[in-house]
């Protein structure tokens, strides 16, 4: 399993344990995961219980993440409390 399957397989197991209207991204740090986005549940998921079941499942390393998911918030399309993010998509090197 490559990291892109990887980060698409988690996020899919992550959105189908939320109830509500839940959106989120990861993004692959390589040293970690970021798991951001916004979602209308306000029970806190366990993401540690979730992505250890992840990793057994899928005979994986550890997985290490940072969990930046905003609770009991609908994404508002003209004015959001949900913060902006940017990513870069190349690596960057150095001299």
């Amino acid at each position: 399993m490559n990291r892109k399957e990887i980060s698409n397989s988690l996020c899919e197991i992550l959105v189908g344990q939320f109830t509500g209207e839940t959106s989120l991204q990861i993004v692959d740090c390589y040293n970690f995961f970021v798991i951001k986005g916004y979602t209308t549940s306000t029970d806190v998921l366990d993401l540690t219980e979730v992505v250890s079941n992840f990793e057994n499942k899928n005979e994986l390393k550890k997985i290490n993440i940072i969990d930046l998911i905003v609770y009991n918030t609908k994404k508002d399309t003209e004015s959001s409390d949900i913060p902006s993010y940017f990513s870069v998509s190349s690596e960057v090197y150095s001299n």
